[in-house]
């Protein structure tokens, strides 16, 4: 579970708005109960869990810095990958939840998340429902993540599965910043051949393609994009690395 940060009360380097915020700025400044939200901030290290499976949370969490995963492991031991959330993602977006945790988000990265009281949402939204509407913006998002990864797994091959995994963290960590030379995203390969149902041995054979094309390099624990830009465009059309000659 996450431990808070020892004298921060905000952590150093911040990306975008806080969940907090993006939730009060759909009320008025007089709305009591939004001015009532109460954040805090803690640190997560890389491959400690935030939410465990059967988990009962009782504050909401957000992804401020780092990288996580959305994962759930079957019976024989293999886990699959569900999403990768990064800052400004929600672990848990529904404050309403009835059942445990049926799943796990845990970090990939050392990670500060935001947490903030889930009865302090709920009587939020008791009062008045507007910033409910951030947290069906973030459910919405990863849905339509998850399916595109699905229409992936069904109708692509090895290459182009983790071609749309890369291409799809790199729009994410980028955003608007489109002027990036390079990007570095931690990844190895057993987080792509789990997040794309490709053996290590697929994974190894798909990244030693994509470097004799002069599209990545890799580094232990890390995948260099070498064209953010190109690799924005593959995360919607995968098949058309096929297009692109090894140089």
């Amino acid at each position: 579970m996450p431990r808070p940060d020892d004298g921060m009360s905000k952590p150093a380097r911040m990306q975008g708005r806080s969940l907090v915020d993006c939730i009060r700025a759909q009320y008025r400044s007089d709305n009591e109960d939004a001015a009532r939200l109460q954040n805090s901030f803690s640190t997560v290290l890389s491959g400690q869990d935030i939410l465990a499976i059967y988990d009962r949370p009782k504050a909401m969490f957000a992804i401020r810095e780092g990288i996580a995963i959305r994962y759930r492991e079957t019976k024989d031991g293999m886990r699959h990958i569900l999403a990768f959330l990064l800052p400004g993602d929600v672990c848990n977006p529904n404050p309403y939840a009835v059942r445990s945790f049926d799943h796990v988000v845990s970090a990939i990265t050392d990670v500060v998340v935001e947490q903030i009281p889930l009865s302090q949402i709920q009587t939020l939204f008791a009062n008045d429902g507007a910033g409910q509407t951030v947290l069906w913006e973030h459910v919405e998002m990863e849905h339509a993540g998850m399916l595109a990864r699905i229409a992936t797994l069904e109708c692509h091959d090895a290459r182009q599965r983790v071609v749309q995994i890369l291409g799809d963290l790199t729009c994410r960590s980028l955003g608007d910043r489109r002027d990036r030379t390079s990007l570095r995203l931690p990844l190895t390969q057993t987080h792509l051949g789990d997040a794309a149902g490709l053996t290590a041995v697929h994974v190894n054979r798909v990244l030693r393609m994509l470097r004799l094309q002069g599209l990545i390099e890799t580094q232990r624990g890390s995948v260099i994009v070498l064209n953010p830009d190109m690799f924005c465009r593959l995360a919607h059309q995968p098949q058309a690395i096929e297009t692109i000659a090894i140089s």
